[in-house]
């Protein structure tokens, strides 16, 4: 981008002046190290022919990405892994119950394969069930999300780089949404694990008995759902 300047480029009043920022990108081949020492040398150059303003000033090469998060980096990335496990943790408890919730229908869909329902058609309605669970989960998510930025916002410690740039846009409720129908069909997948091996006469004896028909998988979520926390 060139854009005029406020002052004459050769007027050497203005040389000690230093409001720029500098962004580059490196040549193919050229390494961050390789880049720093070049510019130092420019710098030292300058430093012996314009001592008045330039003697004592040094030029450090720092990536952008660095620049930008600054020492902010390992608690975001904190940040991020506790979010990641509290997902985790919601994704176990999600499975759990919707295991639980086939588990209490296996007599159902026992009857519903028994008069030719078919097993891709119950799975296509876990699966549908799953899709609903999850757009409304998102939905949800959004809304608090919208509602707990703006307390963040106000409640932020000082130090955490670019605040002023942090929104909910179209991004994020596209990511989320599409994270949500993951999660869901992560969790809408141990019942069709079940589905598939589903034994009418089992599972209709065990559904008259009220014996839990998968007490091995939900024994797992919980362990995992207790660990994870």
């Amino acid at each position: 981008l060139w854009a005029p300047l406020p002052f004459p480029i050769s007027d050497p009043s203005q040389r000690g002046w230093r409001g720029f920022e500098v962004y580059a990108r490196l040549s193919p081949g050229v390494t961050r190290s390789g880049a720093n020492a070049s510019m130092r040398s420019i710098a030292r150059i300058l430093a012996a022919e314009f001592p008045e303003t330039n003697a004592g000033y040094d030029v450090l090469v720092r990536d952008a990405r660095e620049y930008v998060v600054g020492d902010a980096r390992p608690l975001l990335l904190v940040f991020l892994t506790a979010t990641a496990m509290v997902l985790l943790v919601a994704t176990a408890n999600i499975a759990n119950l919707m295991l639980a919730r086939a588990s209490a229908r296996s007599r159902d869909l026992a009857i519903q394969a028994a008069i030719g329902g078919g097993r891709s058609c119950i799975g296509r309605t876990l699966v549908l069930e799953s899709a609903l669970l999850a757009i409304a989960g998102a939905c949800g998510a959004l809304l608090v999300a919208r509602l707990a930025l703006a307390v963040f916002l106000r409640l932020a410690p000082p130090g955490v780089p670019r605040l002023d740039g942090v929104s909910l846009g179209w991004t994020a409720a596209v990511a989320a949404l599409v994270l949500g129908m993951m999660v869901a069909m992560m969790a809408g997948w141990v019942p069709l694990l079940q589905l598939r091996r589903l034994d009418l006469s089992t599972a209709l004896r065990a559904a008259g008995s009220g014996t839990d028909a998968s007490p091995k998988g939900r024994t797992i979520l919980v362990v995992a759902q207790v660990a994870l926390a």
